[in-house]
Formats: structure tokens, C-alpha cells, sequence
């Protein structure tokens, strides 16, 4: 299926092409090109489910220097806030999953995940999203782990500290409280294209099955870090029991794989207003709304440039 970016591009591509032809004609004619617009600009599917991405909430956006990694909780609560107000219901996985396979349409259904493992899922993330009775899944690297236990292959990751990471006990309990659910993110966090293949299993088997036993749940759900999915390693995850997996540009619609998961990673500028408009936005244009394509673009350079103001140069984490 074509990606996302590909599809919006051609859609505006097709669009341009429209208002050329209409100035390039006489008027009567111009009136009967100007509603193929609508087609083109505003393609809502109803079976799509938007996927959003977090990492650290956190009141100090440049704690591990990646502001586009961070947002800060009060910006996350009115994001939350904003979800319950539109009618939105968030989903775990195993719901989402079966979700993509009736073709029937839906609205008002989404997801939020947490990539990484930070503490703060649970410290800031929680409280809001429990208060808006939403949900949301974690995706754990279990090598980084506030009690990270050893790995008789894989070696350590010595260069995150501890501290920043959820622990096994607090990870229990929240899986008991329900609005979190804890799935699958490697054991190292590092990116499985850059592992040997022969260290593949230790890193999604190994892991998960750390997990499974501590949760006493099954974990079907994978996240791959960076996003980096070796595709050799793509046809086994089924037979390991995975349902779904990160990587790539869907838009996890009805008809389309429902294994691979397509996600909107949410960053925060520091600008109210901006960030305001910005959520929104790009729900409404992973749903169908492409006239909305140039606002989103405008806001991703005006981010970054609230970024540079702020001194926050964006480094994303290894």
C-alpha cells in the first residue's frame, strides 16, 4: 500500500495540477474543474485509527536533550483532555489489532503509546490519561529497566542511567491499575538493523518473555526501536506469537495489514497556541483531511525554529 507522506504528496501534486488547468482555461470550464478539489483535499476513511507516539513526559523539556522527545505534562493532560472532549477512545493493543481486521467504519477510536520505558509514563502520563478514562500502552526496553537485570549475550547499556527508567514493581503495579498496559521494545534499545542477527531472538524473545513473567500477561506487541525493522526479521515475528509491529508509514485502516502499525509521533514547541493548533491538525490529516497537509508542515518548521530560539538543539536519543 502507498505511504502516507507518498499519498499526501500525489494528492497535492493532483491538486496543483487542477488549479493550473482552471487558470489556464476559460471560465465557464473552471467552475466544472475547481470541485475535483474535494476528492483530492479531503479523503476521510472512516476505518482509520490514529496511532499517537510519545517518549518522556516530562516538566523539563530538555532533561536528556531531545526536546522532540519531551513534552511537558500540563501540555499532555490538555492533549488528553482534548481526546476525551472530541469523543475519542483509546485502545490497547489486543483491541486495536482485532479492530483492524473488520472492515466496518469507526469513529472516535485511537491509541497512545509510550516508546522507551521512562518513568514518567507512569508519574505524569497515568493521572491524565486515568482521569479522562483513557488508555495506553508502554513499550518497554527491559535492558533499561530502573532495576535492569543482566543479559548473559547482550551487552549493557551503561550510557542511560537507571534512574530515568521505570522499575519492574512499579511496572506491575500499574499494569494492575489497568490504563497502562506494557509491551515489547527490544532488550537494549538498540536498533535491530545494527544487531547481529544471531542476538534477534535475545532481543524480542528474551525480553518479552521478562516481561510476560513479570506481568503474569501476554505480550503480543512489538515496537521496534528507532523503528527499525530488519526485513529479514519480519516474516518470523508471527511465528513468535507477535500480532502487531512498529515500522513504516500506514494508516491502519480496515484492508490494509494489520500486523504493521503506523503512528503520529507528537512533539511540543513551547508555543501554547502552536501546540494548541498543531494536535489536532495532525489527527485530522492522518484521518483524511489533506487540505490540512500545509498547516502541519508549517508547524513542524516553526517547532524547530522555537527550538532553536530556546537553545534545544533536537538530538534524538541513542
Amino acid at each position: 500500500m502507498m505511504s502516507r507522506k507518498r499519498e499526501r504528496l500525489l494528492r497535492w501534486v493532483g491538486a496543483g495540477t487542477v488549479i493550473a488547468v482552471a487558470c489556464a482555461v476559460p471560465e465557464p470550464w473552471t467552475l466544472g474543474l475547481l470541485p475535483l478539489l474535494v476528492p483530492l483535499l479531503y479523503a476521510p476513511a472512516g476505518t482509520r485509527i490514529p496511532v499517537l507516539v510519545y517518549h518522556s513526559i516530562h516538566p523539563d523539556r530538555n532533561w536528556m536533550g531531545a526536546p522532540d522527545l519531551v513534552v511537558t505534562p500540563e501540555r499532555f493532560a490538555a492533549q488528553m483532555a482534548w481526546l476525551a472532549r472530541h469523543g475519542f477512545k483509546t485502545l490497547h493493543m489486543d483491541v486495536l489489532y482485532a479492530l483492524r481486521a473488520r472492515p466496518r467504519r469507526r469513529r472516535g477510536v485511537a491509541a497512545v503509546h509510550f516508546d522507551d520505558g521512562y518513568g514518567d509514563a507512569i508519574a505524569h502520563a497515568e493521572p491524565a490519561l486515568a482521569r479522562n478514562r483513557l488508555k495506553a500502552t508502554v513499550y518497554v526496553a527491559t535492558g533499561l529497566l530502573a532495576d535492569r537485570p543482566s543479559h548473559p549475550l547482550l551487552p549493557p547499556r551503561d550510557d542511560l542511567s537507571p534512574g530515568d527508567f521505570i522499575g519492574l514493581s512499579a511496572m506491575v503495579a500499574a499494569h494492575r491499575r489497568g490504563v497502562l498496559e506494557f509491551q515489547c521494545h527490544g532488550w537494549t534499545h538498540r536498533p535491530l538493523d545494527q544487531v547481529p542477527p544471531e542476538q534477534w531472538d535475545c532481543e524480542i524473545g528474551d525480553s518479552r518473555a521478562l516481561l510476560a513473567g513479570a506481568l503474569a500477561a501476554p505480550v503480543r506487541h512489538l515496537c521496534f526501536p528507532r523503528d527499525s525493522a530488519p526485513a529479514a526479521l519480519l516474516p518470523r515475528l508471527p511465528g513468535l506469537d507477535y500480532l502487531t509491529w512498529t515500522g513504516g508509514d500506514h494508516d491502519n485502516r480496515a484492508g490494509t495489514d494489520p500486523h504493521r502499525v503506523g503512528r503520529i509521533y507528537v512533539t511540543q514547541s513551547g508555543w501554547d497556541p502552536l501546540d494548541a493548533i498543531r494536535f489536532p491538525v495532525e489527527i485530522y490529516l492522518f484521518l483524511g483531511h489533506y487540505w490540512l497537509w500545509p498547516v502541519v508542515v508549517v508547524g513542524n518548521l516553526l517547532t524547530r525554529a522555537a527550538w532553536k530560539r530556546a537553545g534545544m538543539a533536537e538530538r534524538r536519543t541513542p
